[in-house]
């Protein structure tokens, strides 16, 4: 009976460890300013935070956690601060040109997935074997899109090396 109880105080202690960590997604959510035509960057998820930035409509960025109706995110310079769900709407058009941020060639570290979007939860293309050198020709957040075999698609940049 008392190892039972060991076992079911270490259960919930672990699940009460586990929701305490923040998740976090490997697919990076893009979303886009609107419905406004400047929208305030905080420095807390609420409007008693003080305003850090401004952004014009139009501009892209990424969310990387949410609080209670508001994204903490980062700018395309890499700015990070709170901005209202109210005013962002979700967006795929965050695709960087190569000659803007990100150039040359992506080596292969290990096996790696080339996939049809910025993310793992889009579908696999192919599978880049191990230092197979891939184009690279943009960028979004953390994944590059590349050219390699005649395909286009994205890979993980944490598992490539960039070289020029």
């Amino acid at each position: 009976m008392k190892r039972i109880r060991s076992i079911v105080a270490l259960l919930l202690l672990v699940t009460l460890f586990a929701a305490m960590v923040p998740v976090s997604a490997t697919a990076e959510t893009l979303m886009k300013v609107t419905n406004t035509n400047m929208l305030r960057m905080r420095t807390g998820p609420n409007e008693a935070y003080n305003v850090k930035a401004r952004y014009k409509k139009g501009t892209v960025v990424t969310v990387l956690k949410y609080s209670r109706g508001w994204y903490y995110v980062r700018t395309k310079d890499g700015t990070k601060g709170w901005m209202s769900k109210n005013f962002l709407t979700k967006t795929s058009s965050g695709v960087v040109k190569a000659k803007e941020s990100a150039s040359g060639n992506a080596v292969a570290q290990k096996n790696v997935y080339m996939r049809k979007g910025p993310g793992t939860n889009y579908d696999r293309i192919l599978t880049v074997k191990n230092g197979r050198v891939m184009k690279i020709i943009g960028r979004t957040g953390v994944w590059y899109k590349v050219r390699y075999n005649g395909k286009t698609g994205f890979v993980y940049r944490d598992l490539v090396k960039v070289v020029k």
